[in-house]
């Protein structure tokens, strides 16, 4: 692979003096395991970097009189892909993601010119148990599969107060894929786990509930609140933790049932 793009943290950016050793000062070292072949993030004499063939095609077809911007986009959504790849393949609670940035320029390109990319943002992490083949397996499905590439691309997006609006986007993505059929996802659902059929009605009506607050997709002031199934008894709110747990989860079903792949060695830390 031709092209390097430099990553880094605001922490070393704000670093005041050089770091002892700047290859684990970051916890960089753990997006080189997620990605050590191809796409590659990996460290040299300059720092950090990602490398991809998908990077130097698109280049290569620019040079070609594919218009110049191309490259950039590219270069976009393979780190919106490893965003997702990283924050799904997650296996703890209460891991502090630390975003690693694209700030400088592509190294090595045939037409010379120089792209700058502010705010792109790949993921670095303080966990073991992480695999290589999960990795590689979900981004070149992705590759393949958009409704995958959405999936990771929606992951990819820091909390903010979209965050039940992108939660629930890659919810109703999986129940598109049950035809539309809403009992058939739900009894899906409920079988995959005990106390799935609770968990499934508590994160729906917290992404749907206005009561809950203003970030929530629903706004009508006569909300009629979930109750549990076969009962009368009002859902529990999720918390963010608790729903993006559950999503997560889910999304590793879904690609099993629906591609099969399996990622279930990722997640045995949840259970």
């Amino acid at each position: 692979m031709r092209i390097k793009v430099r990553i880094t943290t605001a922490a070393l950016q704000q670093k005041q003096e050089p770091a002892a050793d700047p290859k684990t000062e970051h916890n960089m070292d753990s997006l080189s395991r997620l990605f050590p072949t191809d796409p590659v993030v990996a460290f040299d004499e300059n720092g950090w970097y990602l490398s991809a063939t998908r990077i130097d095609q698109t280049d290569d077809d620019q040079v070609a009189g594919v218009p110049e911007r191309l490259v950039a986009i590219e270069a976009t959504r393979i780190l919106n892909e490893m965003n997702g790849v990283a924050r799904l393949l997650r296996v703890a609670h209460g891991v502090t993601v630390e975003p690693a940035y694209a700030t400088g320029v592509y190294e090595g390109q045939r037409s010379g010119a120089v792209i700058r990319l502010g705010g792109l943002q790949a993921y670095s992490h303080q966990i073991d148990h992480l695999e290589e083949s999960s990795a590689m397996a979900l981004l070149r499905l992705a590759e393949s599969e958009p409704p995958v590439q959405r999936t990771l691309q929606l992951f990819a997006r820091p909390h903010s107060e979209w965050f039940w609006f992108d939660m629930y986007r890659i919810y109703e993505q999986i129940v598109g894929y049950f035809a539309a059929d809403k009992k058939t996802f739900e009894s899906w659902v409920d079988a995959l786990q005990p106390g799935w059929d609770r968990a499934r009605v508590e994160f729906e009506d917290s992404a749907n509930n206005p009561n809950l607050g203003a970030d929530r997709r629903h706004g009508k002031r006569n909300y009629v609140r979930r109750v549990y199934p076969g009962t009368n008894q009002p859902v529990q709110a999720m918390t963010r933790t608790d729903a993006t747990l559950f999503l997560k989860k889910l999304v590793v079903h879904w690609i099993d049932h629906e591609y099969g792949v399996t990622l279930d060695p990722q997640f045995n830390q949840f259970n």
